[in-house]
């Protein structure tokens, strides 16, 4: 065998071989880490084994959602500031046409 060959060999504890999804490389099976990833706001495996030493990524932190406060208690009975129409623009919630049917 040539090449691409980082394996340990030992005949009186035998281990078995793997291939690094990464970089291709014949190493012990026990050497090989999976390969984590960000998935909501789960790490999940991947799928892939690959070298613990040099091919291991750090998972994307910017691939995790943001976790965003609960939107706050809305007021019960509330009443909205008349600055609008003591300045003679219309109400922001009402549609210009039923202000112009409104006037007749």
């Amino acid at each position: 065998m040539r090449g691409n060959f980082r394996a340990r060999v030992d005949p009186n504890h035998p281990e078995a071989f793997a291939i690094c999804d990464q970089c291709g490389f014949l190493r012990n099976h026990c050497d090989l880490a999976k390969d984590m990833e960000w998935r909501g706001n789960n790490l999940v495996w991947t799928g892939f084994l690959v070298c613990q030493d040099t091919c291991l990524d750090v998972p994307y932190e910017f691939d995790r959602p943001i976790k965003m406060p609960p939107d706050p208690e809305p007021v019960v009975n509330a009443r909205p500031n008349m600055w609008a129409q003591q300045s003679g623009q219309p109400p922001a919630n009402i549609p210009v046409q039923q202000l112009i049917e409104g006037d007749d």
